[in-house]
């Protein structure tokens, strides 16, 4: 039986464990006896392998759960769930069970990054301010998921899937309990169609999209002239396949264009 890898980084309080094979109960109860010892306010989980037994046949059954809430501190602020490079690893394979789980675990947790299709119930969290999913695929629960929880402090969400549905994203973003939401950030739909589907009602939040395979530049001209909510400076738009002249056009429109790749990979967590 190979060890997890543990660093702690006494000055940050964040420890980094790097798991080479399936959790056990006795490695749970040690890693909480760990956190709780060094007081720990940021856990950096990295996993490289799939945590889902071939012996479950599907996601209801326990064996699928990673059940890492067990090894969870309440003194936890940030909570990151990753794996080192491949992204098939990252985004498809692993997951932590029920993120409503290791979020409740957690009462004073701020921010969570999260990869893989682990699934999201009807949750409420106080503390929460980020929220990163980064799936290939996201599980389905996650949309309807988020748009059921209530989120009193939460400030910046992010979410990540490739063929995200632009409807149902759209109308469970409208939806959501968070008061408090200022950026969302999406990678996973096409610009036009989002933009179709979010409504004509003013944005609560700034909306910030990336779309790699964005080209429809004179479409967007044509639905920013049809809608002042989306022109109030609570839109923004990734920058990779823009020219400096539609920037230029953009912004005088009243869209900020800026550089989101950081948002969606490991920088964002880099300073937790």
């Amino acid at each position: 039986m190979s060890e997890p890898t543990l660093k702690f980084d006494a000055s940050r309080k964040r420890m980094t464990i790097e798991f080479h094979e399936p959790l056990t109960l006795a490695t749970l109860e040690a890693i909480s006896a760990r956190l709780r010892n060094d007081e720990a306010r940021s856990l950096h989980v990295i996993v490289a392998f799939d945590w889902r037994d071939p012996r479950a046949r599907d996601w209801r059954d326990p064996r699928h759960v990673a059940q890492l809430e067990k090894a969870m501190n309440p003194s936890i602020e940030a909570f990151i769930f990753d794996a080192p490079s491949d992204t098939t690893a990252r985004q498809s394979r692993n997951t932590v069970g029920d993120i409503g789980d290791v979020l409740g675990a957690c009462p004073r947790l701020q921010r969570a990054f999260v990869t893989g299709c682990s699934t999201i119930r009807k949750m409420r969290h106080e503390h929460l301010r980020e929220l990163y999913l980064i799936g290939e695929p996201l599980d389905a629960s996650v949309i309807p998921g988020l748009a059921a929880s209530q989120f009193p402090l939460l400030e910046r969400l992010v979410l990540e899937q490739f063929g995200l549905r632009a409807e149902e994203v759209a109308a469970s973003l409208r939806t959501i309990d968070a008061p408090h939401l200022r950026e969302v950030y999406i990678d996973g739909v096409t610009v036009i169609e989002f933009l179709d589907m979010i409504g004509t009602a003013a944005l609560p939040w700034t909306l910030c999209i990336r779309d790699p395979c964005f080209d429809d530049v004179d479409r967007l001209f044509e639905i920013l002239e049809q809608r002042n909510e989306l022109r109030s400076g609570k839109l923004r738009l990734d920058s990779e396949k823009l020219f400096d002249s539609e920037i230029a056009k953009l912004e005088q429109m009243g869209v900020t264009i800026e550089d989101m790749r950081y948002v969606f990979n490991p920088r964002a967590y880099a300073s937790w």
